[in-house]
């Protein structure tokens, strides 16, 4: 006899089969399972021509297997479990996990997080590892395909439908300058600084844009402009020119360079860096622990 194939057959089914087969009693299946008695009977019915057997048999009070149903059990026991386990959502423990984040941001955002993200991990996620990578335009589709985890740049500056985002912290720009720089001390006005030479941040040579043309405007000196901001305490120290930068890195490199921070002579907007994701990553348990230690760690730095 041809065997039947498994789109005809009823797996709802088999988890009663299989409880039938355990308590080989009607009631206790029903209770088991919270069915009624007659719906056990039922399904019960239904199996009986599903298999082409009796399964179950009645003699005098109790319920006896058929010798197909016996060797059916141990399959279906071993099946059932197979199929729960596949199914079901596992839950998730951080000290388990064994995994590399890979976030595209700014140097100065690697500055903000990357201490306390240190000692986070090794307390609660010893197996997980952080790739931080320069920021990139193109680095949005790689975003959207998975290849990257997070992107993490200012508040705005992607504005993408399909990304998913989240605020991170709270930050703004200053000025940094030797220590002893005459024109800080002094008093700096607003013709002063456009007068002094500057160093400058910007990610490439194909745009004029930086920090410094969007507030000030298209007429700033711009001596050297760099791809990273982590160098430009480096050239103030040793120099007339002064810099704009956020101003976590500028409380980080106060300790560190020769340097002193300074209020810009201009209004300077409040910035939000912020996470984002592709929908791909947005249901992942993981993901999502990640993204709630990522805040945390970024409000708590």
């Amino acid at each position: 006899m041809q065997k039947p194939r498994l789109r005809s057959v009823n797996l709802n089914l088999l988890p009663i089969l299989q409880s039938l087969l355990s308590t080989k009693n009607v009631t206790r299946s029903a209770e088991q399972l919270h069915m009624s008695q007659s719906a056990v009977s039922e399904a019960l019915g239904k199996l009986r021509i599903q298999f082409n057997d009796e399964l179950l048999v009645k003699v005098g009070r109790e319920m006896r297997p058929t010798p197909l149903a016996l060797s059916l059990q141990d399959q279906l026991d071993e099946t059932m479990g197979s199929l729960e386990t596949l199914i079901q959502k596992e839950s998730f423990v951080p000290a388990d996990l064994e995994r590399r984040f890979v976030i595209s941001t700014a140097d100065t955002i690697m500055l903000a997080l990357a201490d306390s993200l240190i000692n986070r991990l090794k307390e609660e996620a010893p197996g997980v590892s952080i790739q931080f990578v320069d920021i990139k335009v193109e680095d949005q589709s790689q975003l959207e395909a998975g290849e990257l985890d997070f992107m993490v740049a200012p508040k705005g500056i992607l504005d993408v439908p399909e990304l998913f985002e989240l605020p991170l912290y709270e930050d703004t720009f200053v000025g940094i300058a030797r220590k002893g720089h005459p024109a800080i001390r002094k008093g700096l006005t607003r013709a002063t600084y456009d007068g002094l030479d500057h160093v400058a941040f910007r990610t490439d040579h194909r745009s004029d844009i930086t920090v410094e043309t969007t507030l000030v405007g298209p007429n700033q000196k711009d001596l050297i402009r760099l791809p990273s901001f982590v160098l430009l305490p480096a050239l103030v120290e040793r120099s007339d020119s002064i810099a704009l930068i956020q101003k976590r890195a500028a409380e980080h490199f106060l300790g560190r360079y020769d340097i002193q921070m300074f209020e810009p002579p201009f209004k300077v907007p409040v910035i939000y860096p912020t996470a984002h994701w592709g929908r791909i990553h947005d249901r992942d348990p993981a993901h999502q622990w990640f993204r709630t230690l990522l805040k945390s760690t970024a409000e708590s730095a």
